[in-house]
């Protein structure tokens, strides 16, 4: 998923109309603009970074068969690809784009994704796919992440924002969490973006960025009585006959009762 220069975010006005606000700067100055659809703003936001790829190009004139736009859209493409150092064509990074970019919604936010993926969640419940306490955790997860990047749209998360959401310490503590407690997070984010994958809702899959930490568990040593510890344990048993029951007068055994089980 594209880094973008310029940030669209849901916005409320001091009138209480909810807007969307692009944001960024272009040239040194500051761009602050409102829309009514999150679709305008995306349309602003696309001419507005291709205009700043632009001013970085020294232009010269040459005949050429696109249009004015379309001229404009290639030389910001080739930008890109310059400042990021690869030696691929434009038209190798367009085959690549053609064979593997899945069109993605622009206007699925993460609280409508988390319901639409809670729904199917429960129809796993129900048909006993899932317990009830994993689909219990998975709300959990979904109520911090909705929270969390609460007016975002689901398909402009960045990996490296989830790593950053993930590190952020639970609930009224202050500590870091565990890594045991990082991958069991990362396991309900997985399959909450592989579930966007499929319905469209993201173009890639940022949790393939996110590493996995392999835990390993230490080894304890059992203590084993001697034989001499072992016969006077067994000599006790002889005549143990268990505890007395709170409001009884007698134990609830009889001598030697447990000999058997100890023995084995």
């Amino acid at each position: 998923m594209a880094n973008h220069r310029f940030k669209i975010t849901k916005f409320t006005n001091p009138s209480g109309q909810d807007v969307w606000r692009l944001s960024g700067t272009l040239n040194g100055k500051r761009i602050r603009k409102n829309f009514p659809t999150r679709a305008d703003a995306a349309d602003e936001r696309q001419d507005l970074e291709i205009e700043h790829l632009n001013v970085q190009s020294e232009g010269q004139t040459i005949w050429t068969t696109l249009t004015h736009d379309q001229n404009r859209d290639a030389i910001a493409a080739v930008n890109r690809l310059s400042k990021a150092e690869s030696k691929r064509s434009l038209s190798f990074a367009v085959d690549y784009f053609l064979q593997h970019y899945k069109e993605a919604s622009e206007s699925m936010a993460v609280n409508e994704a988390t319901a639409n993926y809670l729904q199917v969640k429960l129809r796993e419940h129900e048909r006993g796919l899932i317990s009830r306490r994993q689909f219990e955790s998975i709300q959990t997860e979904m109520k911090k992440l909705k929270g969390y990047f609460a007016g975002r749209v689901v398909g402009e998360i960045q990996a490296q924002e989830l790593r950053e959401y993930l590190d952020k310490p639970l609930g009224k503590s202050s500590k870091t969490p565990s890594l045991k407690t990082w991958n069991n997070r990362r396991g309900y984010l997985s399959t909450f973006f592989k579930f966007c994958l499929q319905e469209k809702y993201v173009g890639e899959d940022p949790i393939l960025e996110i590493p996995q930490y392999k835990i390993k568990k230490a080894r304890g040593t059992a203590e084993t009585l001697t034989a001499e510890q072992a016969a006077e344990f067994m000599h006790w048993l002889e005549d143990y006959e268990g505890r007395i029951p709170q409001g009884k007068k007698k134990p609830w055994g009889t001598p030697a009762c447990m000999v058997p089980y100890f023995a084995l």
